[in-house]
């Protein structure tokens, strides 16, 4: 962190002080984004400890910032209520801050564990896609796509569940609701490269891509440039993990993951669940919400489902 970052991040905690600190001491910057800097804050009563993203003031007033942010903050609380996400508590403004409030979330990063230890092996990197998986099955009920699917954006907790964290540029299903900013080019699918609309499956190709990540510990698009690399997504090329052979299943679900063609990959994150636990991972809960109403159409569409992927493992198990 140079000086005047330094300054500046100081100057922000002390106004976050002053914001929230009859409730919260604000102890130290915990990373400084592009857009937003998080700080971890500590309870002054029950000392838990907590995050404050904080949005950088002299970005307020950018056409599309606020608004991204607001949406940012409603995608969070529709997704918070998952095991595999973060919640948020609060959002807000004060004093010309624009804040969200949310529970630190301890543990280390999927790119963290590659570096440190190598690839995951095969039943734990099973279990953290169909871990985000579930989370996808959450996220597409609620018309949101993540847009930003990496292994940095990933927290193995200290009980040993992933979280999906960071939803600074998801987007709704459908018209875009904010211009369309960015995502990892390792990991963005060839139509987000491309700029357009985006659902689900572009998710689950991102996902495809940190599985892939997860068992050779090194990304599966490798090249010199971005350039090179957003060729490689859009042309199909890349490098399957040395410790799948081309019959294993997880390889063949990589190949359906991973394909340019959006209608070759698994057309949901139900389905993908379903491959997944087919290759050998334990599957997690997903609940439809409780109403009547949701209950009755979610009953006629799992059963769809439900023959959809026993199709599918079938298959990969007649043909493993």
């Amino acid at each position: 962190m140079n000086g005047e970052s330094r300054s500046d991040t100081n100057e922000l905690a002390e106004r976050l002080r002053i914001v929230l600190g009859s409730r919260f001491e604000v102890e130290r910057p915990l990373a400084i984004g592009g857009m937003a800097t998080i700080f971890l804050l500590r309870h002054r009563l029950h000392r838990g400890p907590f995050v404050a993203k904080v949005l950088h003031p002299e970005l307020v007033e950018r056409a599309g910032v606020l608004s991204s942010f607001r949406l940012e903050a409603t995608h969070a609380a529709l997704l918070g209520d998952h095991p595999n996400a973060v919640p948020v508590f609060d959002f807000g403004e004060l004093d010309g801050l624009f804040f969200l409030l949310m529970p630190y979330i301890g543990g280390e990063d999927l790119d963290q564990i590659l570096a440190r230890q190598g690839p995951l092996g095969r039943e734990e990197a099973l279990q953290m896609a169909a871990q985000m998986s579930s989370l996808l099955c959450h996220a597409e009920s609620q018309s949101v796509v993540h847009c930003d699917l990496t292994p940095g954006n990933i927290r193995r907790d200290t009980f040993g569940h992933y979280r999906l964290l960071d939803l600074g540029i998801s987007q709704t299903n459908g018209p875009q609701d904010r211009p369309f900013v960015g995502g990892t080019p390792l990991y963005a699918s060839p139509e987000q490269l491309r700029g357009e609309p985006l659902d689900i499956r572009s998710d689950l190709y991102s996902l495809g891509a940190v599985l892939g990540e997860a068992l050779s510990g090194t990304p599966l698009f490798q090249g010199t440039s971005m350039k090179e690399i957003r060729n490689r997504h859009l042309h199909g090329v890349w490098r399957m993990p040395e410790v799948l052979e081309e019959s294993d299943p997880v390889a063949r679900l990589l190949h359906a993951l991973l394909s340019v063609d959006v209608a070759a990959r698994p057309q949901s994150a139900y389905e993908l669940s379903g491959i997944l636990h087919a290759c050998g991972s334990a599957r997690p809960e997903f609940r439809p919400a409780s109403n009547p109403e949701q209950r009755m159409a979610s009953s006629t569409g799992h059963s769809q489902r439900k023959r959809l992927t026993t199709e599918i493992g079938e298959a990969l198990r007649s043909s493993s």
